[in-house]
């Protein structure tokens, strides 16, 4: 019965330990410049040869030129600082990894 109650608690705690771990992803990266949400932004993430496009999410957070992170729009707008310039796109489609190669 303690054996039992001892692995119950520590399967219900561990989970909890880990996310006490895990670093602000704010304070790591830094306050983005610029956060677009409130749109589709597709990732152009898929690396196969289909004709999908990858995955599809509601915001994005930019620093220096480059995309830090994408996510939903609560993810994303938690990370804007002070400075950081906010655009509601209102539904709009962005394609930030559409690069013309020609």
């Amino acid at each position: 019965m303690k054996r039992s109650v001892i692995l119950l608690l520590t399967a219900l705690l561990f989970p909890l330990w880990g996310l006490a771990q895990r670093p602000d992803v704010a304070a790591r990266l830094g306050y983005p410049q610029m956060v677009l949400f409130n749109g589709k932004i597709v990732t152009m993430d898929d690396p196969s040869f289909e004709s999908r496009v990858g995955t599809i999410v509601q915001a994005m957070a930019i620093r220096d030129g480059r995309i830090l992170v994408t996510g939903s729009n609560a993810e994303i707008r938690m990370l804007a600082g002070p400075k950081t310039t906010t655009i509601d796109l209102k539904g709009r489609t962005v394609l930030p990894s559409f690069i013309i190669t020609h």
